[in-house]
């Protein structure tokens, strides 16, 4: 039996791979890309009146286009800190598209379970959100999302939560240009929210 040299068999396998790339790009399934991504200092945000901390637009041609033919999920990452006044402070950070809310973190001080906790501290806190179309026609498509926090305590390992406030139940109008607005809001006076970055990507 005749065997084939080891080099022409790689050679076949990077053919093959190579092909079934060629093929998914003719299928206009594109590599993820950033569509939105802050270059600014740090915001030390303190209010308890809701107010937009970051906003950008998401155009029509993605939109209408892969994020909901494709279903393609929008990936945001927030890089920020947190500093609680008392154990009882709340920070909401809340996502509108075009005023609509498609999503919501409620970020506390303390967890059931988690260490002790103490005030005053500045911690990082890390946020992490994803967002796709989920049913309905393209002028009133329903979203799906998952969003997740995580900061830590002096001495202690990180903790935080996720959560899932849009599962299909949110109807937005995905025909044209998508302002999305980040607003935030602390329950009491004396925190601080330190927003630094947002990444997103699609």
């Amino acid at each position: 039996m005749t065997r084939i040299p080891s080099f022409l068999f790689l050679l076949a396998i990077l053919h093959c791979s190579l092909y079934i790339q060629a093929q998914q790009t003719d299928a206009g399934i594109k590599p993820r890309e950033i569509l939105f991504e802050t270059n600014s200092g740090y915001q030390d945000l303190k209010s308890t009146t809701k107010t937009v901390f970051v906003s950008y637009i998401l155009p029509e041609k993605i939109t209408a286009g892969q994020f909901y033919e494709k279903r393609r999920m929008i990936i945001e990452e927030f890089m920020a800190g947190v500093n609680f006044a008392s154990e009882s402070a709340v920070l909401t950070i809340e996502q509108f598209w075009n005023g609509i809310k498609v999503q919501q973190c409620i970020i506390k001080g303390t967890l059931r379970g988690a260490p002790e906790f103490a005030a005053d501290q500045n911690r990082p806190l890390a946020i992490r959100t994803q967002v796709r179309r989920e049913d309905g026609p393209v002028s009133a498509a329903t979203l799906r999302n998952h969003s997740y926090w995580q900061t830590d305590f002096e001495g202690t390992t990180f903790f935080g939560q996720g959560d899932e406030y849009s599962w299909g139940n949110t109807v937005v109008d995905l025909q044209k240009d998508v302002l999305v607005e980040w607003k935030y809001t602390w329950s009491t006076e004396n925190c601080h929210f330190y927003f630094d970055h947002l990444k997103v990507d699609f």
